[in-house]
């Protein structure tokens, strides 16, 4: 089985308000587990960043030519 997470174990307390909740959930997921940590950039982030940037750079175009007609 493979658990993804964009969030390290320290920031689970946001997910789950129940401290021994937290600490049950992890302890059930990491026994006897293989944990392999990338700081890599998101590609899901990455792209939403680029479409958001995309979409400014397009209504600022838009913004221009209106204000110079």
């Amino acid at each position: 089985m493979l658990i993804t997470a964009n969030q390290p174990f320290a920031d689970w307390s946001k997910v789950f308000p129940d401290h021994a909740m937290m600490i049950a959930a992890i302890d059930r997921l990491v026994h006897h587990s293989i944990i392999f940590e990338m700081n890599v950039e998101s590609f899901r982030r990455r792209g939403a960043i680029e479409r958001k940037n995309r979409s400014l750079a397009t209504t600022s175009r838009k913004t221009k030519d209106s204000t110079s007609s």
